[in-house]
C-alpha cells in the first residue's frame, strides 16, 4: 500500500468514526438535525438519520477492509456533500451535527469540508499500487491523519476560537 493510501484511509477511518461516535451520543438531536434541512417530509427523519449512521459504519468498515472502501467512502461522501449544498443555497441548514455537537449552523465551510474529504477519498481510490513499507513512512503517514482527522473534527470549535467573533470590537 502506498504511503497517499495510507494517510488517505486513516483520515477517512477517523473521521468517520468520529461521525459516528458523535451521533450515536445524541441519536435524537442527530435525527432533529436531519429534520431541521427540511429537505424530506419529518416522518422520514429517523429512517434518513438510522442510514446515514450506517453508511457512515459502512464506510469505516468497507475502507478497513480494502481499496472498494475508497469507492464507497466518495459515494456517502458526494451524497453528504449535496444534502449539505442544497440546506445551505435553500438557507434551511441548521445546526452542524455532523460529529455530534451542537455546532455552527451548516454553511459554506462544512460543504468545503466535505469537498477535501471527498478529494481524499478520490485520492485514496487512484493512489499507486502497494509498494515497500517502511515502519516509518507508516508512522508519518499515521500521524498525519490523525492531526488532519483532529482538524476536521474540531472545524467547528476552531472557527468559533480563531474565526471573527460577533459583537467583539476588531
Amino acid at each position: 500500500m502506498s504511503y497517499l493510501a495510507l494517510g488517505c484511509r486513516a483520515l477517512l477511518v477517523l473521521v468517520f468514526a468520529a461521525a459516528v461516535t458523535g451521533k450515536a451520543r445524541d441519536p435524537r438531536g442527530f435525527v432533529a438535525s436531519v429534520t431541521g434541512l427540511r429537505l424530506l417530509p419529518s416522518r422520514w427523519s429517523p429512517v434518513v438519520a438510522a442510514g446515514a449512521v450506517a453508511a457512515e459504519v459502512g464506510v469505516v468498515v468497507a475502507l478497513l477492509l480494502g481499496r472498494a472502501g475508497f469507492a464507497a467512502a466518495t459515494v456517502l461522501l458526494l451524497a453528504l456533500t449535496g444534502v449539505v449544498a442544497v440546506a445551505v443555497a435553500r438557507r434551511t441548514a441548521g445546526a452542524c451535527r455532523c460529529f455530534g455537537r451542537t455546532g455552527q449552523p451548516l454553511g459554506r465551510r462544512h460543504v468545503a469540508r466535505n469537498v477535501v474529504l471527498l478529494a481524499v477519498a478520490v485520492t485514496g481510490l487512484l493512489a499507486g499500487p502497494p509498494s515497500a513499507v517502511h515502519p516509518g513512512g507508516i508512522a508519518v503517514s499515521v500521524t498525519a491523519a490523525v492531526v488532519a482527522a483532529l482538524l476536521v473534527v474540531t472545524m467547528d470549535d476552531l472557527v468559533s476560537l480563531f474565526g471573527p467573533q460577533s459583537g467583539v470590537p476588531q
